[in-house]
């Protein structure tokens, strides 16, 4: 850029810039007795640069290493929060995991006496308490399964403590839901504890569940010696298999 410059009448020698033209500041004015400093670049030209716009982030790092460096403190920070959750569950001793089943029970309405009977039968046998609690856990399960269904069933009367206990056990023969609920609806509620013991029974022994119920049921037909001589023909009819 090259700023207008005009002659004064009166001072030949004296330079004067017009109102318009920006007046040189103090830094660039010459020095007195010296020589004059540089003028300012006005010409110089800068790179066009957009506004709001940044130079492109090149990491120093690959995106795959960022990547794990993020991904992997949060899965240390997932593991470390499981093992703390479930630490107090590892933690429980066999004994506290049987009363901690007791408990359940009762606060879903289900017989505590059919789980202490549990753990009863198994102390007589000398199963170590590790087991013991696992298979009152197993039976707790059990229990409610049965429960859901018999209480269901279209019956002729209620679901007792023992008709409870042998759902429970038909169910862990391999009894299907749909027979337990059919034998509970067929057979009289002084029968049915029995009945459903035997279908047990035989089921164990390698019948299918329709098939045991027909005989459970012809056997109930025919009087309570033949239901109560059932699970002999099913050893019987077990050894022959």
């Amino acid at each position: 850029m090259v700023w207008p410059i005009t002659t004064s009448a009166t001072s030949p020698t004296r330079t004067r810039f017009p109102r318009s033209s920006p007046r040189i500041p103090l830094p660039y004015a010459p020095r007195p007795g010296g020589r004059p400093c540089p003028a300012p670049a006005t010409d110089l030209v800068l790179p066009a640069r957009r506004i709001g716009t940044a130079p492109p982030f090149e990491p120093k790092h690959g995106p795959k290493r960022r990547g794990l460096r993020t991904i992997l403190p949060c899965a240390v920070g997932l593991v470390l929060g499981l093992a703390v959750v479930s630490a107090p569950l590892a933690a429980q001793d066999p004994q506290q995991r049987i009363q901690a089943v007791r408990a359940a029970a009762e606060l879903r309405g289900l017989p505590v006496a059919l789980i202490d009977l549990k753990v009863a039968e198994g102390r007589a046998k000398g199963v170590p308490i590790v087991r013991i609690a696992a298979a009152v856990e197993r039976r707790l399960e059990l229990l409610a399964q049965a429960r859901a269904i018999m209480t269901q069933a279209p019956r002729t009367g209620p679901v007792t403590v023992n008709d409870l206990s042998a759902g429970a056990d038909a169910i862990e023969a391999g009894v299907g839901p749909e027979v337990l609920g059919r034998m509970t609806t067929s057979v009289p509620v002084q029968q049915r504890a029995v009945a459903i013991a035997v279908l047990a029974s035989l089921v164990s022994h390698g019948e299918s569940s329709d098939e045991a119920f027909a005989r459970v049921m012809a056997a109930v037909q025919r009087g309570p010696e033949a239901l109560r001589l059932l699970p002999t023909e099913a050893v019987s009819y077990g050894d022959r298999q």
